[in-house]
């Protein structure tokens, strides 16, 4: 199999796979004639090039095959995020499960995740099985090595998150959720998220922070989060989050006062640094109470 890269200095490589068990790559280079003339004569002249080249014996650059196996699956796992954002595009898919095919993306065993605002406990939840591999009880295998830190500033969030996990794992079993709390892979705090740099230890890779931001759903709906308290969280997020990180806000704005948190939320994201961050925006435009979905992304 050889694969050809052409760039505007008329220069090409190839890359020759010379053995599929041992994955010995051999490299070779020549230049084209000028990319103005014939092109009949270009494709007749590359081929000929390229034979020639196949014949050409080098020194073999070996490269591991869990090396290729590990571009092939970090290739597929970028698939769900293009279909989800073209879910989102075509209104088939909601603006969490954008935010969830985000995370897929930078999550991986082993890594912290914390859910700002807990909620109902789907976010908890989903983070938990990036992280840990864990998985419903028919099915089953727990790792110990991620965790997740769930807050949120009402006592039946905490409850409910609690539930839902203890529900999705199940009791008496290997991966039951109190075996989980023993080796700490989650952790829940009734507090507000402003103040989750009290709680979340600096391990060096908490790799998504996750927002909703609102009410809570089958709650009070006098009870919102609030601009002041949101702005104080997001910028412990930026301190707490490693690079290659991602912060994921996901805002509601039917309710009064949403659009205001929404204004601050983008008046924060808009004065990071271009350095270090890439702030980007996903939002129905015909659509004037749809969520909006922030994302924040740390180089």
């Amino acid at each position: 199999m050889s694969l050809c890269f052409c760039t505007l200095r008329q220069s090409v490589n190839h890359l020759v796979l010379t053995s599929e068990r041992t994955c010995n790559f051999s490299w070779s280079s020549f230049r084209l004639p000028s990319l103005l003339c014939n092109p009949s004569s270009l494709q007749h002249d590359y081929h000929r090039f390229s034979n020639h080249n196949r014949q050409i014996s080098s020194q073999p650059l070996v490269i591991k095959s869990g090396l290729v196996r590990s571009q092939i699956l970090e290739n597929e796992n970028m698939a769900p995020a293009s279909d989800a954002t073209m879910g989102l595009i075509k209104g088939q898919r909601k603006i969490t499960e954008a935010a969830h095919s985000v995370w897929e993306n930078v999550l991986r065993k082993g890594d912290t995740a914390v859910d700002a605002t807990c909620g109902n406990g789907y976010d908890t939840l989903a983070l938990l099985q990036m992280v840990s591999g864990a998985t419903a009880v028919d099915g089953s295998s727990t790792s110990s090595s991620g965790s997740v830190y769930g807050m949120d500033i009402q006592k039946s969030a905490i409850d409910t998150t609690s539930s839902l996990l203890d529900q999705h794992l199940g009791k008496d079993k290997a991966c039951c959720l109190q075996a989980i709390f023993k080796v700490e892979l989650v952790k829940l705090f009734h507090i507000c998220h402003s103040k989750m740099e009290d709680v979340i230890q600096n391990t060096g890779n908490v790799k998504v922070i996750s927002f909703n931001l609102g009410y809570l759903p089958g709650g009070d709906k006098e009870k919102v989060t609030i601009p002041e308290t949101t702005l104080l969280a997001l910028q412990a997020a930026s301190r707490i989050l490693v690079q290659g990180g991602v912060i994921s806000v996901v805002v509601y704005v039917r309710h009064a006062g949403g659009m205001e948190e929404l204004e601050s939320v983008e008046a924060f994201a808009s004065n990071l640094p271009t350095q270090s961050w890439v702030c980007s925006k996903f939002q129905v435009l015909n659509h004037r109470y749809a969520p909006i979905l922030v994302l924040l992304y740390k180089k």
